[in-house]
């Protein structure tokens, strides 16, 4: 439960690069300064940052979220836009480091374009 409170934290956070560059910034990339995810409120069907959501989804729970081990994360667009209720969905893989075997996990990340807002389910093990 403490693992989905943090992420929704995190993921209903917009981060620096939202406003400025900082592609030339490696450090700021992986710091506090850059915490949260781009900003999702104004996306369409259309828009072709839609297919970028899952590398930088992805970039910032690695950054931020010190429980996932970085080689097992994986974020796919679970299904097409929906223009109806505006939202997108993506599927993610990931390992939880814990001791004295990782977790493996599988969960739901669910944008509601309209407001932003991110929300996760099915966190759960997979195995």
């Amino acid at each position: 439960r403490k693992l989905e409170i943090d992420l929704v934290q995190l993921a209903n956070t917009i981060n620096l690069d939202a406003v400025m560059d900082v592609d030339d910034l490696e450090y700021v990339q992986k710091s506090v300064l850059n915490y949260g995810v781009v900003d999702l409120s104004n996306l369409t069907s259309e828009d072709i940052r839609v297919q970028r959501i899952p590398q930088q989804l992805a970039r910032a729970l690695i950054n931020h979220e010190p429980r996932f081990v970085p080689e097992s994360m994986d974020v796919k667009l679970r299904e097409e836009f929906d223009d109806v209720n505006q939202k997108l969905m993506f599927e993610i893989n990931a390992e939880m480091a814990c001791k004295p075997v990782d977790i493996p996990l599988e969960f739901i990340a669910e944008i509601d374009v309209g407001s932003g807002k991110m929300k996760f389910s099915n966190i759960e093990g997979a195995g």
